[in-house]
């Protein structure tokens, strides 16, 4: 009989716990199955968890596991009716979390409330614009348990993992996603609301009223980045359009878009508070089969010029992706090659890593270098060496640049960061360009197929479209003589009148190693070492700023241990053997080539000979 009393009792009991689970608790925040947390400024992704117990309790405990392990437990005392509340900072690993939530009451029983998997911490990211956004199918792609997406139904919130077919994403956020996930070590997230096709009008139609009014494009976008939690976190926003009004036939909806995406781009500032870089992709030359009206340029100059005024914006060419570009639209190689050069900019300037160069170049100056006008200059970024593809195709480079009154140019050299073009005479045009408007698609191949000019990282130059050309006006350094004596290089010149300062760039075979900038009234600059190699080529440019211009460069080139020996005074240069009559050590002798002494070697006071290794050798200059 006792035992029949024990069994309803605790029938009773185990009823009593499973209804209040049911009905006894008000959850009002706790993370969803596969949530992406964004990481803040601090680098740590924020959880909270709150809600108000009903009933019997004592004790609610919350346990978070990074992958197998404990990351967090942590409980509170409670009592009928009371809220209850705990603070989770997780990490951006490569590992899922899974949140546990145990009630206990006061018979002594526990159980667990809520639970959530999958969940992850990383950066968030937005994709924005029109058909290239997306790139093209290709289904070999998977998913990825760490790169996530989430899209909004009605007001509900609907995290993934990402794969092409979720979430809107498209080959090229997942491609993007991808690379990021890689280079960054750590989870991400892609959101992509782009629409093929799209103006830049319906993009940017915003409801100052209300930013979320999700009737606008751009509303859908502030609805999901607040539901989600990243609209103050995000870090960069990667935008592509401009076919549309590009391959338009009307200029009067390219001259526009200059003011529409500037006006697009303080949106994004505005409704993203924490917004640290934009890239924008400037658009291919398009094929299309009506005249143009120079719409395709127009747009194409004003994504240059948004991107070079506003220090927010990186400008993102793809002018050398000719092979994987249709005359409209990208292929999957083309939309690869694209989200590596976003991710290596996202990789060096947001997370501060050292990555290959990936910068545009840009023209920032172009002016012409004599008062006869049939010589131009334009300069492009200081870290930029570019080279040029002289003919492809059966086109010139020099075919590339358009004059607007159709001179010719007859020939065209880079050194360093700057382009020089020699004209077949002089020339009345105050503005210049670079590449063609629009290719017509009824030829043999698909947008601009001739020779560009590239960076060392083979990335073209962004074109540009009517640039304006300054007048000559600053003169030149005069009476430039150099020499090299011993291991110094030496330069001197007339001083320059009204000269501010006098900047010199050195270069070692076409890489700038070096600027060095002199008072105005400087005459004289010595280089020491220089780096003695068989055949190294040592160019100095040297240019005089006055009344806040620069001059035309003057250039100095020499080259060291030339094939046949050169006797200067006292010194002659032979393969990498730098030799004169005294040496005096001031400082150790850096990399570059062995110095050797035909008579003499003699130290100054406090030089530092430990750990050194000397050799003396015996050596004549040839006759």
């Amino acid at each position: 009989m006792k035992s029949v009393v024990l069994f309803e009792i605790l029938l009773f009991v185990c009823f009593k716990i499973y209804s209040v689970k049911a009905n006894s608790f008000q959850l009002d925040s706790f993370p969803v199955d596969k949530e992406f947390i964004t990481m803040d400024e601090t680098g740590l992704g924020l959880v909270k968890v709150s809600g108000i117990a009903k009933g019997n309790f004592t004790k609610i405990d919350l346990i978070v596991h990074s992958g197998t392990e404990i990351f967090y437990a942590s409980n509170s005392l409670i009592n009928n009716e009371a809220p209850f509340g705990f603070e989770v900072y997780l990490q951006p690993w490569l590992e899922e979390y899974t949140f546990s939530l145990r009630a206990s009451d006061t018979f002594g029983h526990s159980e667990i409330i809520a639970t959530s998997t999958g969940i992850v911490c990383g950066d968030s990211y937005l994709i924005y614009g029109q058909s290239n956004a997306f790139g093209y199918p290709h289904d070999t792609i998977g998913a990825s348990d760490f790169l996530r997406t989430v899209s909004l139904s009605g007001n509900e919130l609907i995290w993934q993992k990402a794969s092409e077919n979720t979430g809107n994403l498209g080959v090229f956020g997942l491609l993007m996603g991808r690379t990021l996930l890689e280079k960054t070590g750590m989870p991400v997230q892609i959101v992509n609301l782009s629409v093929g096709g799209a103006s830049i009008d319906f993009l940017s139609n915003r409801n100052a009223a209300d930013p979320t009014d999700v009737s606008t494009q751009y509303g859908k976008i502030i609805k999901i980045a607040t539901f989600a939690n990243f609209k103050n976190k995000i870090r960069s926003i990667i935008w592509r359009q401009g076919e549309t009004e590009g391959s338009s036939g009307y200029s009067v909806a390219a001259n526009a878009y200059q003011a529409k995406l500037e006006n697009l781009m303080a949106q994004f500032e505005q409704d993203f508070p924490e917004l640290q870089r934009i890239y924008s992709t400037q658009n291919q030359v398009l094929s299309i089969e009506v005249f143009d009206n120079f719409s395709g340029a127009i747009v194409r100059e004003a994504q240059r010029r948004v991107a070079f005024e506003n220090d927010k914006v990186d400008l993102i060419s793809t002018h050398d992706l000719r092979a994987n570009f249709d005359g409209l639209h990208f292929d999957y190689f083309g939309q690869y090659e694209i989200a590596i050069r976003i991710a290596k900019l996202i990789n060096s300037q947001i997370y501060l890593n050292a990555e290959g160069d990936a910068k545009t170049p840009m023209i920032s100056e172009a002016f012409f270098a004599n008062a006869e006008k049939d010589s131009l200059t334009l300069v492009f970024d200081d870290e930029q060496i570019l080279q040029l593809e002289p003919i492809r195709l059966n086109r010139r480079i020099q075919d590339a640049f358009i004059l607007g009154d159709g001179v010719r140019i007859t020939d065209v050299t880079a050194v360093g960061n700057r382009i020089n073009l020699k004209l077949a005479g002089s020339t009345t045009a105050q503005r210049i360009s670079f590449l063609p408007s629009y290719i017509n698609s009824l030829i043999a191949y698909n947008g601009y197929q001739g020779p560009l000019v590239l960076n060392q990282s083979g990335i073209s130059i962004a074109s540009f479209f009517q640039y304006p050309i300054e007048e000559f006006s600053v003169p030149r350094l005069t009476n430039l003589k150099h020499k090299l004596k011993g291991i110094t290089f030496t330069i001197q010149w007339d001083q320059a009148e009204d000269a501010e300062s006098i900047e010199i760039k050195k270069y070692i075979n076409n890489e700038l190693v070096n600027t060095f900038l002199l008072p105005g009234n400087s005459d004289l600059f010595s280089d020491f070492p220089i780096q003695i190699k068989r055949n190294n080529i040592l160019h100095y440019e040297i240019r005089v700023r006055a009344f806040g211009k620069f001059s035309i460069p003057t250039e100095i080139h020499y080259e060291t241990c030339p094939d046949s020996l050169e006797v200067i005074e006292n010194s002659c240069i032979d393969c990498d053997y730098h030799v004169f009559e005294n040496m005096i050590l001031k400082e150790q002798i850096l990399e570059g080539g062995n110095y050797t002494s035909s008579k003499s070697v003699s130290f100054i006071p406090g030089f530092e000979t430990s750990g050194g290794v000397f050799l003396a050798e015996i050596f004549t200059c040839p006759d």
